[in-house]
């Protein structure tokens, strides 16, 4: 298990905003599936606390993202076997002994991202094109260490690029409003 937390500032992106960003910042880039969980009753969404299987280049992990500010996330991963995920697909119930929930755990809908990450400043640029449903977005995520300087920084980047500022929910959260 590994725990920390996350503090990352985020935007959307216009389809040609982020081709100029992926132009502006070369870096190869990779897919990974976000399976995203809860049980039946919505135990996790009731506490506003992400719950994920990531799958990326065949390795598995199992996510809890709880928010502890707009900017700030309390991130737990554990590692999961392949055969664990298998399992999963088998039956459609997850339930690893190691995690205190009341039932299985179900998919409640998947996002296909395609990101590149690219080093900027004291952080991390992830740009991102994301699918699920019938949409695509795109969103500008700057992953730091240290708030202020990281807000400071992601500040930069917009005037440097000449974007605005657009809030950017959750992945989990956007993919929910438009399952409904």
């Amino acid at each position: 298990m590994n725990k920390h937390n996350e503090i990352e500032f985020k935007t959307m992106l216009t389809e040609a905003e982020y081709e100029h960003l992926i132009h502006a910042y070369p870096s190869p880039s990779y897919t990974q599936k976000n399976i995203y969980l809860d049980t039946r009753d919505g135990f996790y969404q009731k506490r506003k606390i992400g719950c994920r299987i990531r799958i990326k280049n065949d390795s598995y992990e199992f996510t809890l993202k709880e928010p502890k500010t707009d900017d700030i996330t309390e991130e737990t991963n554990w590692p999961l076997h392949k055969t664990d995920f298998l399992e999963f697909q088998r039956t459609g119930n997850f339930k690893p002994d190691w995690l205190d929930v009341p039932t299985p755990l179900v998919s409640i809908g998947e996002i296909v991202t395609t990101r590149s990450e690219h080093p900027f400043r004291s952080g991390q640029l992830m740009m991102d094109r994301s699918t699920y449903f019938d949409v695509i977005d795109y969103e500008l995520e700057f992953e730091v260490a240290n708030y202020k300087k990281g807000k400071a920084q992601f500040e930069e980047l917009l005037v440097l690029h000449n974007l605005p500022f657009r809030p950017a929910k959750k992945k989990l959260v956007r993919m929910l409003e438009v399952s409904k």
